[in-house]
């Protein structure tokens, strides 16, 4: 059932950059809609939750453990900057690839900082995941120096999502998933009004298809597909949860491909399918 979850969770999670084409508007505003929404939802959901448990959870939070809280925080809205400028500054591909590195940020990460071992079938997950990943980008894929900052910024994505999971992974053993998640939601849709403001981009006069892009950035990937992943952090080693979003290129290329009818080659399908082939061993791991 918990394997399921986390497969839901990626599937659903995926459709972000499928999603994002409906946004006409600034990667600052949409990371700023897509987390103030989100944390409309979720802020009263923890407080209904956990205002008749004595010795809730803001009692609980010491100077260590709000710092903690904060830089999850600020680690999520970074990497939604990051990624959806990166998007923006280089192919799909290379941007794909560059952030797809984030499992192994993770995976290191985690061993260092929580004392989790890299599993072989996480290890064979992640390098059959990128070598799937980079069939699938093969067409697309260009090594342009114009591109560079596209791809540094892909790849800092990586690095801020990986470091989300590193922070989050204790913090989901002391907290209760709606408590975290509204947390993190509202302090990172702060921290994305101020980025917005210092900026100047525009983040009011949208379409309606823009505002509709919005509210479902913030239910579909944000609440249902972040939300699901955070509460698998109680179940799974942050290195598994990680490295399971290697699945999302398949899932936002099918989507694609039925939605919007866009052509999907070859070497598209024989990534997806090493891309799932690499992920069994680690879900039928019992070292997960």
């Amino acid at each position: 059932m918990n394997f399921a979850l986390l497969i839901i969770a990626v599937v659903v999670l995926s459709q972000a950059g499928n999603l994002i084409r409906l946004c006409d508007a600034h990667p600052f505003a949409i990371a700023f809609y897509r987390l103030a929404l989100a944390s409309l939802l979720f802020v009263p959901f923890a407080w209904l939750h956990g205002r008749h448990r004595p010795g809730g959870p803001i009692r609980r939070i010491d100077r260590k453990t709000f710092l903690a809280l904060t830089g999850m925080a600020v680690m999520f809205a970074a990497h939604l900057f990051f990624w959806i400028a990166g998007v923006q500054h280089t192919t799909v591909a290379n941007a794909a690839i560059c952030f797809s590195l984030s499992p192994v940020f993770t995976a290191v990460g985690a061993r260092v900082f929580l004392g989790e071992r890299i599993g072989f079938e996480v290890l064979l997950a992640i390098i059959a995941g990128l070598t799937g990943i980079g069939l699938i980008g093969s067409h697309d894929l260009s090594l342009s120096p114009r591109f560079i900052l596209g791809d540094i910024l892909s790849l800092l994505g990586g690095l801020c999502f990986s470091v989300y999971f590193i922070i989050g992974k204790p913090l989901r053993a002391e907290f209760s998933n709606g408590f975290l998640m509204s947390v993190v939601y509202l302090a990172g849709a702060l921290f994305s009004f101020v980025i917005v403001l210092a900026s100047g981009a525009p983040f009011t006069g949208f379409d309606a298809k823009t505002y509709a892009g919005f509210v479902s950035l913030a239910v579909f990937p944000t609440i249902i597909g972040h939300a699901l992943l955070v509460y698998m952090m109680k179940f799974f080693k942050a290195s598994t949860v990680s490295t399971a979003i290697l699945l999302e290129p398949a899932g936002a290329g099918l989507v694609s491909y039925f939605a919007y009818g866009e052509n999907l080659s070859i070497n598209s399908f024989i990534g997806y399918a090493l891309i799932m082939a690499g992920l069994i061993p680690m879900f039928r791991s019992k070292g997960h």
